[in-house]
C-alpha cells in the first residue's frame, strides 16, 4: 500500500505474469527449490488480492488477472479471491473461473449504496456486488461476504454496558447479513474497525463520512499497537449476533484477523477452527509454519 511504501503512486506497476508463470512451472516440474516451490507443490492455495484489488480498472486494461485465472485452471491449482468489485461476474471471468479451485470473497461494508460511494469511491455500489455473487453462487463458485471492517453502529461500550447515550452510525446495518444471504453468500465473515495512527485512514472517514472516528473509541483501550481498536467485550457482542443471524440463514460464520490478542479470542466463532476464511478446499495449512495469514499472495 501506499502508505507502507510498497508502491509508488506516481507510477504504479502491475505484476510480471511471465515471472509468476515461470515460477508456477518450475516448482511443478521440480526445477526449483525452495520454500516457494515448496507450498506450489504442496498445492498451497493462492490469495488474490489482498493489499490491492486484482479486479479493478487496471485489470480492465491489462488482462492479468485473467491470465492467472486460466494459469491455475491449467494446473488444477486452489485459489482465493478477494474482491470489492463485480468484474470477476463477467462472462470472461465466468468461464475462467473453476468451481472445483475458486473461492471468491466479496468485501461489503454497507448495506447502502450512497454509503459505498463515499466510503469506497471507485469500488461500485454494495448491490452491484450482490449480483455479482448471485451470478457466481449460480455458477457454482464458492462465495463469501467479508465486512470487513464492520464499522459499529455506537460507540465502543454501548452493547457492553459502559455507555449509552449516542446517537447511532448509518453506516453498518443489520441487514447486511439479509442481503447477504438472499444473494447466495455460503460465509459471512466479520472483522471490526481499526485505525492505524500511521496512515491516513482516519482523515478518509472524516472527510468522506463527515464525522471524526475518534469518539467512537474508549479511552482505556484507545490505543494499542499504534491503533485504535474497540474493546473485547463490544467486539463480542457484534460477532455473536453476527454468527447467530448467519446461522439462522443457514450461513456459515468466521472472523477475519482482527489484532493479535483477539485473533485467539474469537477463533470459537470460526467455522473452521484452522482457518478463518473456511475455504472449501483442503490445503495443508500448518504444515510450513506460516502463522495466521497462511495463503500464498498475488498482487496483481
Amino acid at each position: 500500500m501506499q502508505w507502507r511504501k510498497m508502491w509508488s503512486a506516481g507510477s504504479p506497476r502491475v505484476a510480471d505474469f511471465d515471472q509468476i508463470e515461470r515460477t508456477f512451472r518450475r516448482a511443478l516440474d521440480g526445477t526449483s527449490c525452495g520454500k516457494i516451490a515448496d507450498l506450489i507443490r504442496a498445492k498451497m492455495p493462492v490469495r488474490i488480492g489482498s493489499m490491492t484489488d486484482c479486479f479493478t480498472t487496471v485489470e480492465r486494461r491489462t488482462g492479468l488477472s485473467l491470465r492467472l485465472l486460466h494459469m491455475l485452471r491449467e494446473y488444477d491449482y486452489p485459489y482465493l479471491i478477494l474482491t470489492k468489485g463485480s468484474l470477476v461476474a463477467q462472462d470472461a471471468y465466468l468461464k475462467a473461473l473453476e468451481p472445483s479451485l475458486a473461492y471468491v470473497q466479496f468485501s461489503v461494508t454497507t448495506p447502502y449504496d450512497e454509503v459505498a460511494e463515499r466510503w469506497e469511491p471507485g469500488a461500485p455500489p454494495t448491490s452491484e456486488r450482490l449480483m455479482a455473487m448471485s451470478i457466481l453462487r449460480a455458477e457454482g463458485i464458492e462465495v463469501a461476504g467479508r465486512i470487513c471492517p464492520l464499522i459499529p453502529i455506537y460507540p465502543d461500550g454501548h452493547y457492553s454496558g459502559k455507555h449509552s447515550n449516542a446517537e447511532p452510525l448509518d453506516v453498518f446495518g443489520w441487514h447486511l447479513i439479509d442481503l447477504l444471504a438472499e444473494h447466495g453468500c455460503q460465509t459471512v465473515i466479520a472483522g471490526f474497525l481499526r485505525l492505524n495512527y500511521y496512515n491516513n485512514n482516519r482523515r478518509r472517514i472524516t472527510a468522506q463520512l463527515g464525522f471524526d472516528p475518534d469518539y467512537l473509541f474508549m479511552e482505556e483501550v484507545r490505543k494499542q499497537n499504534d491503533a485504535l481498536y474497540f474493546s473485547i467485550e463490544e467486539k463480542r457482542y457484534y460477532y455473536e449476533k453476527a454468527q447467530d443471524m448467519a446461522h439462522e440463514r443457514d450461513m456459515a460464520f468466521s472472523v477475519c484477523y482482527d489484532g493479535d490478542e483477539a485473533y485467539e479470542t474469537f477463533r470459537y466463532l470460526w467455522e473452521n477452527p484452522s482457518d478463518c476464511c473456511n475455504a472449501p478446499f483442503a490445503a495443508p495449512r500448518d504444515m510450513f509454519g506460516l502463522g495466521r495469514d497462511n495463503a500464498a499472495v498475488v498482487e496483481a
